[in-house]
Order: structure tokens, then C-alpha cells, then sequence
């Protein structure tokens, strides 16, 4: 999808909240990219674009990326407003989290997080096993997700960040936050890279207690490590992977609302951060946006001459911390 400066005078798209006879302007909260299809979540009820009028698409739509024309027969009609979607990288499926209860105009249970075929009608793809809350009281919204070869990541309020199985959405593995005053910190955001999956939340002098999937009281935890702000796990396991520690202050609590990992392997945070780094460098300066780019650990070529040997040695730490 091309970046431009300047709006797309071949994009026409609007959205409209209407309720109680009152038509506003709608938000969007969520959106994601399949292919050449651009699929929403906000607050809004009606949506245009492409040329068409305003079709009844309820909190969440598809539409051509590239004239913004909605998809008038997808709608999964959600009574609450998704936080994120999701697409699958084999583009057969859009996961939706945040803080609705059904979908299809109350027809089918959605309570905070679904799985939405992308087929020719926005329902549940069916044969998944529900997603597992951490609590049975609260409000256990989700709020972030990313899906990784075989499995789902699952992240959100009550302090969860959730492994699945992809074919069956089993759950594989849970990590659960708290700190020693029996807070935590609701994961917020997610990336990936090749072997790791990263997870934000606002959980200072946290820990992670790993296989536990019970909040405010961990359950059945095989292991706990330390939790500043990001926590690094193993995309296969689930585990933590306890060697990556940064450390971050902030101005309100609230740590990373977004992340990313570019082409080169960096990792980059950004949201309420003012200072950050790890444990054997010094305070950096990060005003809202910290790096984290991986330690080359791959051997160089064997040189040609047999009289030199090769000498590598790999680090024991694969991040280092830029900020800016």
C-alpha cells in the first residue's frame, strides 16, 4: 500500500453514528489490511465511499482499499466497539477484540473477542473453542492480538496475554501480570518477530507469572520473571523470555500503546515513555518512542586462509536499546 503525504483524492470514504434519531460523526478505532480489502472497527453505524451511498454497517466493515467503497453485505453488526482486528496472514479470518458482547445484531454471542470469517458474510467461524478470560467478574475487555504462524496472542484487561492453537483456538498457554500490591497491567499492544512475540502493558514493577490464567490470584504458574513495560515470549511456547528487561519511566503509568518491528529486526515502542534502557547501559532520553534493534549474533564466513580461525563469540543478550 503506497505512503503518500497528502489525502488520496481517489479514496472517498465516510463514516456516520446514528442513534436516537441523532446522526454524528463515527469513529475508527481499528483497522488492518488483507490484500487489497481494509477492514474497520470504530463507533459507527452507516459507512460510504467508492461512489456508493451510506450502507447499515454496524461498529465494524470491509471495503476497497483503494476507491474506500464498503462491502455493504459484511456486517458484523457488534453492540460494542472493537478496540482491534486482526486479519490472518491466509486472509480467511478477522479477529476482533474490545468491548462487545454479541454480533449480528445480537444474534451470536461475541462477548469481548471473536473470530469473523471473511467469507460472504460476517459470521463466526465456526468449530473455534472461546476465548478464555482471566477473571469472571470486571470487565474483561481485549485489546490487543496478533497471530503468529500457528498460534493467536491474546492480550487485554485483568493482566492476560493468552497463547491459542490457530485451528481449534485451544488455549496453549497463559501469562498473567501483578505486582506486589496486587496490581498488574492490561496488555495493550503486541508485535512480532521471526521467534518472539512482544507484549506492552502499563504494568510497572510487574511480574509475569508464566502458565497462570487467573487474575487477581495466579494460579498454577510454573515460573515468574520480572516485567517492565514489555515483555519478550517465545512464539512457540508462550514462555518469557526473561534476558530481554528494559527498563522505562513514564509520565502517567502507562508505557507502550504501540509497537512494531520494521525490516531490520528493531523493535519500536511508542506511547508514554520518557527515559528507557536496559540494564547494563545508561538512561536514554525517548520522548514517546524507544528502539530496540537485535544483537548480530550470526557467525561470519570462514575465512579463506587456513591459518586464520574463526572466532565468535555470540552475545548473551540479542537487544540493545536506541532511543528517540
Amino acid at each position: 500500500m503506497c505512503i503518500r503525504d497528502r489525502a488520496d483524492p481517489g479514496f472517498t470514504s465516510a463514516v456516520e453514528l446514528r442513534a436516537n434519531g441523532v446522526t454524528s460523526p463515527g469513529t475508527v478505532t481499528a483497522m488492518d489490511l488483507s490484500g487489497t480489502t481494509l477492514y474497520l472497527g470504530g463507533s459507527f453505524s452507516h459507512l460510504s465511499g467508492g461512489g456508493a451511498g451510506f450502507s447499515y454497517l454496524k461498529r465494524a466493515a470491509r471495503l476497497d482499499a483503494a476507491t474506500g467503497r464498503p462491502d455493504a453485505a459484511w456486517n458484523p453488526a457488534f453492540d460494542g466497539t472493537p478496540i482491534f482486528v486482526e486479519l490472518s496472514a491466509a486472509g480467511d479470518r478477522a479477529y476482533y477484540g474490545g468491548f462487545m458482547a454479541t454480533m449480528n445484531d445480537g444474534a451470536t454471542p461475541a462477548y469481548r473477542f471473536t473470530v469473523v470469517s471473511t467469507g460472504a458474510s460476517a459470521v463466526p467461524v465456526p468449530g473455534l473453542a472461546k476465548f478464555v478470560p482471566s477473571t469472571a467478574t470486571g470487565n474483561p475487555y481485549q485489546q490487543t492480538g496478533i497471530e503468529v504462524g500457528d498460534r493467536f496472542w491474546l492480550g487485554g484487561s485483568e493482566h492476560a496475554f493468552f497463547v491459542y492453537n490457530r485451528p481449534t483456538f485451544a488455549l496453549l498457554r497463559g501469562n498473567v501480570t501483578q505486582n506486589d500490591n496486587g496490581g498488574g497491567g492490561d496488555f495493550q499492544s503486541s508485535a512480532a518477530d521471526q521467534d518472539v512475540v512482544y507484549g506492552s502493558c502499563h504494568c510497572i514493577l510487574s511480574h509475569n507469572y508464566g502458565g497462570a490464567t487467573t487474575w487477581p490470584v495466579p494460579n498454577n504458574f510454573d515460573n515468574v520473571e520480572g516485567l517492565r513495560y514489555i515483555g519478550a515470549y517465545d512464539a512457540t511456547t508462550g514462555r518469557m523470555i526473561g534476558s530481554f528487561q528494559p527498563q522505562m519511566e513514564t509520565r502517567a503509568v502507562r508505557g507502550p500503546w504501540a509497537m512494531t518491528v520494521d525490516t531490520n529486526g528493531v523493535l519500536w515502542a511508542g506511547g508514554d515513555t520518557t527515559r528507557t534502557k536496559l540494564a547494563s547501559t545508561t538512561w536514554q532520553t525517548s520522548g514517546g518512542f524507544s528502539r530496540f534493534p537485535r544483537v548480530d549474533t550470526v557467525a561470519p564466513a570462514t575465512p579463506a586462509s587456513r591459518r586464520c580461525r574463526l572466532r565468535c563469540a555470540s552475545s548473551p543478550d540479542r537487544w540493545r536499546p536506541t532511543t528517540r
